[in-house]
């Protein structure tokens, strides 16, 4: 799930993750406050959050993502590249950090470092899903 209010960022996201092996993209918000309903319904393995939204920012949604689905991976996502808001991020209980500017080298390396560590387990464990969901809100 990917909560960022730039559609454009959206679109590049989604074809970005789809051109990786084992990754299904299975759906999109375009608001945070819709986030954490669609989140729970679909049930993705991975979140990815933008800090820096109008309205509910990504540090006030990691938490309510987290009490909602306290299994799923949470990675924090923004153009803002500094040590405090990666500390904010984890500290607010996200997984992970990426920038966007560098999203291209390090997204797919943490979801599968995140993954291969078992953070996830928010899909059904019995089904064989063959990959990572993701689920794109933003």
């Amino acid at each position: 799930m990917l909560v960022d209010n730039s559609l454009i960022f959206l679109r590049i996201a989604a074809q970005f993750l789809r051109g990786h092996a084992g990754v299904r993209v299975i759906g999109s918000v375009s608001h945070a406050a819709d986030a954490v309903g669609r989140a729970q319904s679909l049930r993705p393995d991975v979140v990815l959050v933008d800090l820096m939204m109008p309205g509910i920012s990504g540090l006030k949604l990691i938490p309510q993502l987290r009490t909602a689905l306290p299994r799923v991976i949470i990675i924090a996502v923004s153009m803002m590249d500094h040590a405090g808001y990666r500390d904010a991020a984890l500290q607010a209980g996200a997984d992970a950090f990426v920038s966007k500017v560098d999203m291209d080298i390090e997204l797919m390396p943490s979801i599968a470092r995140l993954t291969q560590a078992g953070r996830s387990r928010s899909i059904n464990e019995e089904e064989d899903i063959g990959g990572v969901f993701i689920f794109l809100a933003g």
